[in-house]
């Protein structure tokens, strides 16, 4: 970056000189007195901070003849109508922030008389872009929309140069629809309207991003930013970051808006980002006051700055390079159409190279789909057309219409549901840059029994510089086998599993162990198959949900669609693979294109009421835990509560167990039970039994995918 000579009213100037996070508020009032009081509101707070002046929608859409008919009528606008004013009274006003710029932020298509009018006021700033101010806003066509961008922005490069001043533009392509827009493509956007407007004279510009779903994310697209504008920008480019807080829908407590905020302040510090976009707590409800942007201003400084005082994070914690990968793959895919950039993103939207998720402009493919992944990152769910690397993680799934509007509420409703149970400052501090990982691993392992297994076994660990947190282990006396399970801590950074595996060998070879190493900190994906009973999915989806199951549930899979709306509920994918007999075939291998799709570690049948293939059965083995309605082996078959009453049993139960091929012998997780009498009648049978079945369901999931179960032969050892 380059820094050109400061001069009163030069933004790029004034933020490099502040040497901290400089902060903005989103101010617009259409009375001249009010717009001027707001100004002298934010200059009089003493902080690092640029001005704004926000434009009204009549102007942005070029009806000033509505906007001065509003004003005449006195009728509220939402923002100062720039170009109604005219240049004189633009002056008047923006003279009351003194000594700090003033950005004109407007959102228009066709700012040509915007960029005029403030030009002849005396200012020099704004922001905006060929594609963010013509996509998400409008129907303006995007060929139309680059070339009037184009024009407009060599405007104010030559009409400010003439007035011995430097323009400044701000890409708004970092901010594309305000929400669920995968950070890969914000940073690409971004990148190719700041080259956009290089292209057309302008030396001065910000690149912009906003605040998404996921705080670590963020920082990495920050970083990614930053990354790519420097390899790509030419060095007498004067340029920084601006990051935008949360766009999208927005906390409705004040407690919850107050940590999303703060959580964007230090995402702007721990990023790098020299400029700060600042919201109010009211956002959810009304348009703030001065007040209220001049509070939100000053906490935001106020957070930064304890950011800044913990200092940046070191690179090797902030791992961008997933995100740097797609955006440079969009960027260099669209540079390589033409060497006109105007020119190349024309043709890279109507290729489909270039697709925003859920936008419905006319120029906008529309194939693309975003969704939030259970870490809350926001990733592809359909990459459409896009050239992204083949390393590209995809979040399964296909998002309907109930999943859209569940994640459009994902970071409002989180954000109020943290706030309700932990201070504000604590939570932004812990999401913003996780604390380095611990690494947890288990290892499990059988073998004969013989002396000395236990002492090479933990000798080995602690030659790895692991402590060891838990251990248990059995003898079995009567077949002389030995089990034995050990979880282990690391000390603190990326988890070794593969070369802590391959040292492990020499010591599993010399006592022919059966052996797994497994690192408990990765998600354990489970895959669930129901038919028609929604009890047992219910319970597990709630328990992964609230923590209480150490599971990701990637999917539901069912021959029936009676229990999809349970799992949208929950926002886990519904897929419907119906069962028929001359189909079976079909409907396992589409079984397995899920399995391998969603990655599953695990496949639970929580009341599936098919049989699977032994073939399937076997290329499973130790994969596949089902709920059986009963204390197996006693009243296998249908209609087992009627037969256990005819028969006046006094314990029922259920069994959790293996799937093999021979149906329900597997081997025996866990197995629940309550008593009965004769005043039970088959309905309270059932009912009874249904929350055994989710319980015993539950503990031998849980302890399956803490790896406490190991296989012996027809039985299994449970270090529960």
């Amino acid at each position: 970056m380059t820094t050109s000579a400061a001069a009163t009213g030069d933004l790029a100037a004034h933020v490099r000189a502040a040497g901290r996070l400089v902060v903005q508020p989103r101010m617009g009032m259409s009375d001249p007195a009010d717009m001027s009081a707001g100004l002298r509101a934010v200059a009089a707070t003493g902080l690092s901070a640029v001005a704004t002046i926000t434009v009204d929608s009549y102007t942005r859409v070029g009806d000033e003849r509505a906007a001065r008919a509003a004003l005449r009528g006195g009728a509220p606008l939402n923002g100062f109508p720039l170009v109604a004013h005219g240049p004189a009274v633009t002056a008047r006003v923006a003279a009351s922030a003194g000594a700090l710029p003033v950005q004109v932020r407007h959102g228009s298509a066709a700012p040509e008389r915007i960029f005029h009018t403030l030009v002849e006021a005396g200012l020099s700033a704004s922001e905006g872009g060929p594609v963010s101010y013509c996509l998400p806003y409008g129907r303006t066509p995007l060929a139309e929309s680059v070339a009037r961008w184009r024009d407009a922005s060599r405007q104010l490069h030559e009409e400010c140069a003439a007035r011995g001043r430097r323009a400044h533009l701000e890409t708004f392509g970092g901010c594309l629809l305000g929400q669920l827009c995968p950070p890969s493509l914000l940073v690409a956007m971004s990148v190719l309207e700041g080259i956009f407007f290089v292209q057309q004279g302008i030396r001065s510009i910000s690149l912009s991003y906003t605040q998404q779903t996921n705080p670590v994310q963020d920082i990495e697209a920050l970083a990614a930013l930053r990354t790519l504008a420097g390899d790509l920008l030419p060095a007498d480019v004067d340029w920084h970051v601006v990051l935008y807080a949360y766009m999208g829908v927005f906390p409705a407590t004040e407690a919850g808006a107050a940590l999303l905020t703060g959580r964007g302040a230090e995402i702007a510090v721990l990023g790098g980002a020299e400029r700060l976009i600042v919201k109010t707590t009211v956002e959810a409800h009304r348009l703030p006051t001065v007040a209220e942007n001049v509070s939100a201003l000053r906490a935001a400084a106020r957070t930064a700055a304890a950011g800044r005082d913990r200092g940046l994070p070191d690179p090797g914690q902030v791992g961008y390079g997933e995100v740097l990968a797609e955006a440079s793959a969009l960027v260099h895919a669209v540079l390589q159409i033409s060497d006109d950039v105007g020119s190349a993103l024309r043709a890279a939207f109507a290729a489909g190279l270039l697709d925003v998720p859920y936008c419905l402009h006319q120029d906008n493919a529309g194939r693309t789909q975003a969704a939030i992944g259970p870490d809350g990152r926001l990733g592809w769910s359909d990459r459409g057309k896009l050239p992204l690397p083949p390393s590209t993680r995809v979040v399964p799934g296909r998002v309907t219409a109930h999943q859209l509007l569940t994640m459009l509420r994902y970071t409002a409703e989180k954000s109020d549901r943290l706030a309700a149970t932990r201070p504000a400052s604590t939570e932004a501090r812990s999401l913003a840059m996780p604390e380095p990982v611990q690494p947890d691993y288990v290892l499990t392992l059988a073998c004969d029994d013989r002396r000395g297994i236990v002492r090479e076994v933990t000798g080995f660990l602690a030659d790895q510089r692991l402590s060891i947190s838990e251990s248990q282990q059995f003898a079995d006396a009567a077949a002389n086998r030995f089990f034995m399970r050990v979880q282990a801590r690391g000390e603190p950074g990326p988890p070794d599993v593969e070369r802590i595996r391959k040292e492990f060998e020499p010591v599993a070879e010399s006592f022919r162990m059966q052996w797994q190493l497994h690192d408990l900190s990765v998600p354990h994906r489970v895959l669930v198959m129901v038919s028609r009973y929604g009890h047992c999915l219910n319970d597990l989806l709630f328990r992964a949900h609230t923590g209480a199951l150490p599971v990701e549930v990637s999917a539901v899979v069912s021959n029936h669609v009676d229990l999809a709306d349970i799992a949208r509920w929950h926002g886990v994918p519904f897929h419907h693979v119906p069962v028929t007999a001359e189909g079976r075939t079909d409907a396992e291998a589409e079984l397995v294109r899920l399995i391998d799709t969603y990655s599953a570690d695990t496949l639970v049948l929580a009341r599936y009421m098919q049989i699977l293939s032994p073939q399937l059965c076997r290329r499973l083995a130790g994969r596949v835990i089902n709920i059986h309605h009963s204390l197996l082996p006693s009243f296998k078959g249908a209609s087992p509560y009627r037969r256990a009453h005819e028969r006046g049993v006094k314990v029922i139960g259920a069994t959790a167990h293996y799937v093999t091929a021979d149906l329900d012998e597997g081997p025996i997780i866990e197995q629940d039970f309550a008593r009965a009498d004769h005043r039970f009648t088959p309905e309270k049978l059932a009912a009874l039994n249904h929350d055994l079945e989710a319980r015993a369901l539950a503990r031998a999931v849980k302890w399956h995918a803490e790896r406490r179960v190991i296989l012996c032969g027809q039985r299994t050892v449970v270090f529960s």
